[in-house]
């Protein structure tokens, strides 16, 4: 995964996330939408199979790179909780 910045002007940051698509896009986007500071987030890919995500994010108060180093921070804690609960469910499905 290779991020370039396109535009970083006072509130507003847009970037793209080469290598990704929408799977990884559509969280980021969720997980910084629930977040108050954030005014708008989403994303677009210009062509499906050309193009790179671009992601666009308008916060009304903070700093935007910061609110997305957070959503990053989020995702992984979920992915790591979820990593336990389903090594934890393997376990139990091995003792039967």
């Amino acid at each position: 995964m290779e991020v370039r910045i396109l535009n970083k002007e006072g509130n507003n940051l847009e970037l793209e996330i080469i290598g990704e698509g929408h799977t990884f896009c559509n969280l980021l986007v969720d997980f910084l939408n629930s977040y108050p500071e954030v005014e708008y987030a989403g994303y677009d890919i210009p062509h499906p199979l050309l193009g790179a995500p671009k992601l666009f994010i308008r916060v009304k108060k903070g700093d935007p790179e910061e609110l997305l180093k957070r959503a990053l921070r989020d995702i992984i804690k979920l992915m790591d909780e979820l990593s336990r609960s389903f090594e934890v469910a393997l376990k139990s499905v091995k003792r039967k």
